[in-house]
């Protein structure tokens, strides 16, 4: 399947320093001191940036004897490769009385310098409600799906592979008596 889901979001890295270069100036941006300090980030709105960049000896995970026809005919040489992985999302978490809401999203980009055709964005989202009833009575209700490349030592194939995976459910605690709890829930995942 090479469809790709964009949500308002894509990055495209000409090479791999671009992100390379991201992640020395974000590093340098918090060791200096001008990020703010820990007490000022219980924040209800966050903006999240993550930049990552590798090297990988043997991407497709192939025996250093194997010629492989597939590099050839594609006209690749090598097993190597260098690889880009930007994540932006935001992440709300806001109490209301006795309410809690939590939600983050987010939109990743991974893109390879020399095997372009692994090239993809992944859209990643999780929410909670943690609700109260009355103060016996509470539970949670969540949703979430993501989305990420299976690595080939898993599947032995040199095609992307995109596991996608949706999870929902709901809990409920009541408080009987004493230490006494009743607790049920139910959810669902997909994969």
């Amino acid at each position: 399947m090479t469809d790709e889901l964009t949500c308002g979001f894509s990055i495209r890295f000409g090479a791999w320093r671009t992100a390379a270069a991201a992640s020395v100036a974000a590093c340098f941006f918090f060791l200096s001191g001008l990020a703010p300090p820990a007490a000022a980030q219980d924040r209800p709105l966050k903006l999240l940036l993550d930049t990552t960049a590798v090297w990988d000896a043997n991407v497709f995970r192939v025996p250093e004897s194997n010629t492989d026809p597939q590099f050839v005919a594609r006209g690749l040489t090598g097993r190597s490769d260098r690889i880009a992985t930007t994540h932006f999302g935001l992440r709300v978490d806001k109490a209301y009385a006795q309410q809690r809401v939590t939600f983050e999203a987010g939109q990743s980009a991974t893109r390879y310098d020399k095997f372009v055709f692994l090239d993809g964005n992944a859209f990643k989202y999780q929410g909670a409600w943690q609700w109260h009833l009355t103060p016996r009575i509470s539970g949670t209700l969540s949703a979430g799906r993501s989305e990420s490349l299976i690595a080939f030592d898993d599947t032995q194939a040199l095609v992307r592979n995109v596991r996608v995976s949706t999870n929902r459910g709901l809990t409920v605690d009541a408080w009987l008596f004493g230490g006494w709890h009743l607790l049920g829930g139910v959810s669902e995942s997909v994969s």
